[in-house]
């Protein structure tokens, strides 16, 4: 079976058969491959809103591919019934898989979400997540072309799931690098440059990310010699500033609260509205800079978790209690690091510095003297 003829501004087979490899331990045959792209080629352009199989159990293919509005099309390259593939991560929601654009030959990744829940009574954090995911979108969009956050491709959402194809991201998540990689300081300067940017632009925008972790960061480098540049990620708990009913929500990551939110998730108080309306007066921008602080202490410190675990110990925290944190635990760092960090998690959210004053910090002292 040879493969239809295809435009040259899409790739060709052997351009996509390393990239299709490179997805999964079950390496294709030429014949398989050309199988696949047989049936791809026929619906490329034709606009759907559905995952629709490649092949099907005659042909022995367990491959999907996913079109989107305007023609986009991705082979899913990870699929649970097929041997060697496995997701590159599980999360409450989303399922995070490999695919490849058949136009441009690159890998990339697409957030699968979990079937849609029938009722909120069963799981309601995974209810809330699922109903979250077109607001995410909107956010994905918001920001896209900006080079500080990961890039959205197209989506396609259908009765039961949301599909969110993006750009693939080479050097993983901070977390995974940072514990398997131990960088220094001087390696990751671009990166925390690009995440400190990102998070001006979102706030010059009126938005918040409310999840702001070592997992949430990406990191890519486009060639063995070119600097580790970083990404912003899932935006599933962003909202915007003046959203005063999203900003009631007990969203983000517990352990990254800052001090002024985990407060409200100590106080009793039966009365839930009171609590939300206590949470929306606790949800600022400070909040996300008091989060970046603790991504660039986890960093320095090799994925060294956050300053404190329990919302008791978030609540209680002091600023000395930092400075001997930073003292005990990154002596080896450039002092400037350390004080621009303090800045970031200060207790107290109007004693914080702005997203832009630790910009410009980072960029006169630090960015300066290691690039």
């Amino acid at each position: 079976m040879t493969s239809p003829a295809v435009s040259p501004s899409i790739a060709t087979i052997d351009q996509l058969m390393p990239v299709l490899a490179s997805c999964t331990k079950n390496a294709l045959t030429k014949p398989e491959t050309e199988k696949i792209l047989t049936i791809v080629d026929k619906n490329l352009g034709i606009s759907s809103t559905e995952e629709r199989k490649i092949g099907g159990k005659g042909e022995g293919i367990e491959r999907s591919f996913l079109i989107g509005e305007k023609g986009e099309c991705v082979i899913l390259m990870t699929r649970t019934r097929v041997k060697g593939d496995t997701a590159l991560e599980q999360g409450c929601c989303k399922t995070v898989k490999f695919c490849v654009n058949r136009k441009t030959g690159e890998k990339e990744v697409v957030y699968v979400s979990r079937d849609r829940p029938r009722t909120n009574k069963q799981n309601i954090s995974y209810w809330e997540a699922w109903e979250n995911l077109p607001v995410e979108k909107s956010f994905l969009e918001l920001f896209r072309g900006e080079e500080e956050f990961v890039r959205f491709d197209f989506s396609v959402m259908t009765d039961h799931k949301i599909y969110f194809v993006m750009e693939y991201c080479n050097r993983g998540d901070l977390l995974d690098f940072t514990v398997k990689e131990k960088p220094s300081l001087k390696s990751m300067v671009y990166a925390i440059r690009d995440y400190l940017t990102g998070l001006v632009k979102m706030h010059a925008k009126g938005v918040l990310h409310r999840d702001l972790k070592l997992e949430n960061l990406l990191l890519y480098q486009s060639a063995p010699d070119q600097p580790l540049r970083g990404k912003i990620a899932d935006m599933g708990w962003a909202c915007h500033m003046a959203d005063e009913v999203a900003k009631r929500g007990f969203h983000g990551t517990p352990a990254w609260f800052p001090p002024e939110r985990a407060q409200v998730m100590c106080v009793y108080n039966p009365k839930f509205s009171e609590r939300r309306a206590s949470m929306a007066a606790a949800t600022s921008a400070a909040g996300d800079v008091f989060s970046m602080g603790c991504v660039l202490y986890g960093m320095a410190c090799n994925g060294r978790f956050n300053f404190q675990q329990e919302f008791q110990e978030i609540a209680s925290m002091s600023d000395s209690s930092v400075l001997y944190d930073l003292q005990q635990y990154c002596p080896h760092l450039d002092p400037e690091f350390n004080n621009l960090i303090s800045k970031m998690v200060r207790r107290n959210p109007q004693d914080r510095c702005t997203a832009q004053e630790a910009l410009d910090h980072f960029n006169t002292k630090i960015f300066s003297k290691m690039k």
